[in-house]
């Protein structure tokens, strides 16, 4: 008796499992580190801005993994002058390859969200970040960009 009734609920069990996992989201916080002191040009972007990542990968090879439901939020900081000095994110737009996000084009004050809302596994996203500075200390009005990709492994 004790053995049918195991054989009943372990299948019940096993499908909300599944289910909870497969629907899981997760948030993915993406921080651009930026030398806010020193980034001058746009030229200068690849010197002087960054998102922690380990020597050797570039911000162009920067990879974030991500799965169907994610959500995503891009923040800015400044490296350099961080008590001082603001990083605004003010816009993610779609570049290449496929499109995960929920929007080609996603605008934002300071904070740029969004929601991986398309793809399959394999799929990639080239997309650039828009982002300005806002500094007592290097007072500039320029739009920075930078381009990261995001993948569904």
């Amino acid at each position: 008796m004790k053995t049918r009734k195991l054989l009943l609920i372990l299948p019940v069990f096993l499908l909300l499992f599944l289910s909870e996992n497969s629907l899981s989201q997760e948030l993915h916080t993406i921080t651009l580190y930026v030398n806010t002191s020193a980034l001058a040009n746009e030229r200068d972007v690849n010197q002087y801005a960054n998102f922690g990542q380990e020597a050797g990968i570039s911000n162009e090879d920067y990879t974030v993994l991500v799965n169907l439901n994610d959500d995503i939020e891009w923040v800015g900081v400044s490296s350099s002058a961080p008590d001082t000095d603001m990083v605004y994110i003010t816009k993610i737009k779609h570049d290449k390859k496929d499109k995960l996000l929920n929007s080609d084009d996603i605008d934002g004050e300071k904070v740029v969200r969004a929601k991986v809302t398309k793809g399959n596994s394999g799929n990639e996203e080239k997309y650039t970040i828009h982002f300005k500075i806002v500094s007592q200390t290097n007072p500039q009005n320029q739009t920075f960009k930078i381009d990261p990709v995001l993948r569904i492994p």
